[in-house]
């Protein structure tokens, strides 16, 4: 395996297992429950594929202008370690 492809798969599985526990959608399950409860099947499917592309477009936005907006706050990333 090349030293690139070992570095983009090292990448990945570090932004997708971010990603899965930033949005825990484990955790969110009870809470989507409970507040479709009056709802039913259809309509709960409904409101879940727009929940999660709503997310998906959020996340993703952060991403791609997440530079721009530390470079806007004068955001550095040693001070997010600190």
């Amino acid at each position: 395996m090349s030293d690139a492809l070992a570095n983009l798969l090292q990448f990945s599985f570090v932004a997708i297992t971010s990603v899965f526990f930033l949005v825990d959608p484990i955790a969110a399950i009870p809470t989507f429950l409970a507040m479709t409860s009056e709802h039913d099947a259809v309509e709960r499917r409904h409101l879940a594929k727009r929940a999660a592309w709503t997310c998906l477009v959020v996340l993703t936005g952060f991403a791609a202008a997440g530079k721009l907006i530390f470079r806007l706050f004068a955001i550095t990333l040693p001070a997010l370690t600190e």
